[in-house]
C-alpha cells in the first residue's frame, strides 16, 4: 500500500472517520524520525494515542503500530496520521521549475524576504522552548571549548516538559523526549566528521549523563534512552580515535574516569559499552595506573560477596586487570592471577584456549574435567553444561567413541533433551545396536510422563524421537492423548499422509472448544486452523462446514465473520 492509495486499501468507514479526525486536527506532535519512521500522537474519544508509520524512499507504507485498543488491521488513528503525514510530504515538495511556489511551508520560507523572515523566527523563539533548542542544537558555531551546558540544559528541559504530573514519562511518550537528543547525536557525528572534536565532545558528555539520570524516571521499555546513552559512548570512542590534541584526549579520559566510577550506568545496563572503551583509552602509564586504582576499588567491593551478580563483578574486572598487566607486559604476573582465579570459570576457559592452541588435548579435558567439578559444586548447571559441551567436542576430535557417548547421553538428558546430542549418541553405535539402545532412552523418558494435577502432560522430547526414528503409530498416540489444538497443528504435517481422519476428528473438537474463547487474534488463529485441516484428506469439506457451524452459533461476532472471509470459502 502506498500513501497515493490508501483510500482504495482501507474500509470506507474507518477512512472516513480516520479523514474527520485529521480535518479536525486531532493529530499532534507530527516527527519524521531518520529516513523511514513517522511518529504523532492522535487525540481519541477517550485518550491520546501514540502511531508510528514506517515508509520507504518510494513512499510504500512498509508497517504501522497504534496503541489503542481497536484490534483490527487499519484503525482510524493510522488513517489520520497517514493522511498528516502525505500533507507534510506534499508541503515540502520543491517547486517544479517554471511553476508557482508551492503554498506549502518551503513556499512560504523560500517566498518570504530576508529580514521578514529573521523578525519572525525571533519572535517565535522567544515563544517556543523546542524552537530556540532546535537553533541551538543545529545551529550553533562549533567552538574549541568543552560546554556541556547548553546541551544538558536542552536535555533536562525537555525530559521535564514530558514527564507527567508525579514526574514520570510514560512508555508512550519516551520517543518525542528522545527526539531532541537524537538531534544532538546526529550534530555530534556531523561535528566529528568535521573535525570539531570540541563540540562533538561536548554533545556526547551531555548526552550519556543526562539521559542516565533520566531512566529512573521513564519506562524505556524500548530501550531508546539506555540506547543514547551507549550511542554517546560510541561517539566518544570515535572522538577519541580521531583526536591528535593531547589536552583534549586527556580531558576526555578523565571524563571516561568519572563515568565509570558511577555505578548507575552498571545499574542500567549500559557500563558494557562504557567499560571496554575506558579501558581501551587507557593506554599511557597515567592512564594504566588510573584505571588499575579503579579495578583494585571494584574488586575490594565485590570480593566479600559471594551472589551470582557479585561473582559475575569480580570476574570482569579481574579479567580487566589481567588485560592491562599484558598491556604492560607483565605475562607473568598475569598468568598468576589467572592461575589463582582457576574456581572461576572464564579463567579456566583461558587455559583451555591455551592448552588447545597448543594442541594439548589432554591438558584441555584436564581443565575441562576440573571446571565441571568446580562448577558442579558452585551449583552453576549452564557453565556444567558449557564445559560439558567443550569435553563432547574434544572426544569427538580424538574419535575417542566410548567418552563421546557417555558425555553426549548427558547432555541429552540434561538440556531439555536437545537432539543434536541425540543424534550424536546414535551415531556411536552400530545399526543392529540401535533400536535396543533407543528404547532404552525412550523409557527414561516415559519415566518423567505423567498425569499431574492439570491432567495430561504433552512431551515433546518424545514426540521428537518418534519424528527421529519415524515411529508415527506412537506420536499419533501421543497428539491424541494431548487432545490440543496447537499440539495437533504442530504435528498434522508428521501424520497427515495416515491419519488424516483421526486429525480431523481433533481438529474439529479442538478448534469447538477453542472457539469459547473471544477476541480477533482468537478468530485468526481459528481461521488458521480451519485452513490447515482443509489440506487434510477428506479435511476440506468438513471444514467448511465446520465454520458455517460457528458463524451460526456466534451470529453477534462481527471481528469473526470478518477473520472467517478471509478463507475465501
Amino acid at each position: 500500500m502506498n500513501l497515493k492509495d490508501i483510500q482504495q486499501n482501507i474500509s470506507s468507514k474507518i477512512y472516513e472517520r480516520g479523514q474527520e479526525y485529521f480535518e479536525d486536527g486531532c493529530v499532534r506532535g507530527l516527527i519524521h524520525i531518520g529516513q523511514e519512521k513517522w511518529k504523532a500522537n492522535v487525540e481519541g474519544n477517550y485518550d491520546d494515542y501514540t502511531v508510528e508509520i514506517i515508509l520507504d524512499d518510494k513512499n510504500n507504507i512498509k508497517s504501522w503500530h497504534c496503541n489503542c485498543p481497536y484490534d483490527g488491521d487499519v484503525c482510524k488513528h493510522v488513517v489520520a496520521v497517514l493522511l498528516a503525514v502525505k500533507e507534510e510530504l506534499k508541503s515540502a515538495k520543491p517547486a517544479q521549475k517554471g511553476k508557482h511556489p508551492s503554498p506549502g511551508w518551503v513556499g512560504i520560507i523560500e517566498g518570504t524576504p530576508e529580514k521578514e523572515l529573521r523578525e519572525f523566527m525571533l519572535g517565535y523563539a522567544k515563544k517556543h522552548r523546542e524552537f530556540r533548542d532546535e537553533l541551538l542544537i543545529n545551529l550553533s558555531k562549533a567552538q574549541k571549548e568543552i560546554n556541556t551546558g547548553k546541551y544538558r540544559a536542552i536535555i533536562a528541559q525537555t525530559f521535564n516538559t514530558m514527564s507527567g504530573r508525579y514526574g514520570f514519562i510514560e512508555y508512550h511518550d519516551t520517543n518525542a523526549a528522545l527526539h531532541p537528543v537524537h538531534n544532538m547525536l546526529e550534530k555530534a557525528e556531523e561535528y566529528l566528521l568535521k573535525g570539531n572534536l570540541h563540540e562533538a565532545f561536548s554533545i556526547a558528555a551531555a548526552v550519556a549523563p543526562g539521559c542516565l539520570e533520566a531512566l529512573e524516571f521513564m519506562d524505556d521499555s524500548n530501550g531508546e534512552c539506555g540506547g543514547a546513552v551507549n550511542e554517546a559512548f560510541e561517539t566518544v570512542d570515535k572522538i577519541m580515535d580521531a583526536c591528535n590534541d593531547t589536552q583534549l584526549a586527556g580531558t576526555i579520559f578523565d571524563w571516561l574516569l568519572v563515568q565509570v566510577q558511577n555505578p548507575d550506568y552498571d545499574n542500567y545496563g549500559c557500563a558494557d559499552e562504557l567499560e571496554p572503551i575506558f579501558f581501551h583509552w587507557a593506554n599511557t602509564p597515567a592512564r594504566i595506573k588510573q584505571a588499575r586504582q579503579f579495578i583494585e576499588e571494584q574488586l575490594e567491593k565485590y570480593q566479600s560477596s559471594d551472589d551470582w551478580s557479585a561473582r559475575y563483578r569480580l570476574t570482569k574486572y579481574l579479567k580487566y586487570k589481567t588485560a592491562l598487566l599484558i598491556k604492560e607486559g607483565k605475562e607473568n604476573e598475569a598468568n598468576r592471577l589467572i592461575n589463582e582465579n582457576l574456581h572461576l570459570s572464564d579463567f579456566r576457559e583461558m587455559k583451555i584456549e591455551e592448552a588447545l592452541g597448543q594442541n594439548n588435548y589432554p591438558a584441555a579435558i584436564e581443565h575441562i574435567n576440573a571446571g565441571i567439578l568446580q562448577a558442579e559444586k558452585d551449583n552453576y548447571p549452564g557453565i556444567v553444561h558449557r564445559f560439558k559441551d567443550q569435553l563432547l567436542d574434544m572426544y569427538k576430535k580424538q574419535k575417542n567413541t566410548e567418552k563421546a557417548r557417555k558425555v553426549s547421553k548427558e547432555l541429552f538428558y540434561e538440556s531439555r533433551h536437545s537432539m543434536d546430542y541425540y543424534r550424536i549418541y546414535k551415531g556411536t553405535f552400530e545399526t543392529a545396536e540401535w533400536p535396543e539402545k533407543c528404547e532404552e532412552i525412550i523409557r527414561h523418558l516415559l519415566k518423567d510422563k505423567k498425569k499431574g494435577y492439570w491432567g495430561y502432560s504433552f512431551q515433546a522430547d518424545l514426540a521428537d524421537i518418534y519424528i527421529e526414528e519415524k515411529m508415527w503409530d506412537r506420536l499419533f498416540d501421543e497428539v491424541k492423548q494431548a487432545d490440543r489444538i496447537e499440539i495437533t497443528d504442530k504435528y498434522a504435517k508428521y501424520l497427515k499422509e495416515d491419519y488424516s481422519e483421526g486429525l480431523i476428528l481433533l481438529y474439529k473438537n479442538s478448534i469447538v472448544r477453542y472457539a469459547e474463547n473471544t477476541g480477533r487474534n482468537i478468530y485468526a488463529e481459528i481461521g488458521r486452523y480451519l485452513k490447515n485441516m482443509a489440506t487434510l484428506k477428506g479435511g476440506k469439506a468438513v471444514a467448511k462446514s465446520l465454520m458455517q457451524e460457528l458463524l451460526e452459533t456466534y451470529k453477534s461476532r462481527r471481528a469473526m465473520k470478518d477473520e472467517f472471509r478471509k478463507l475465501n470459502w
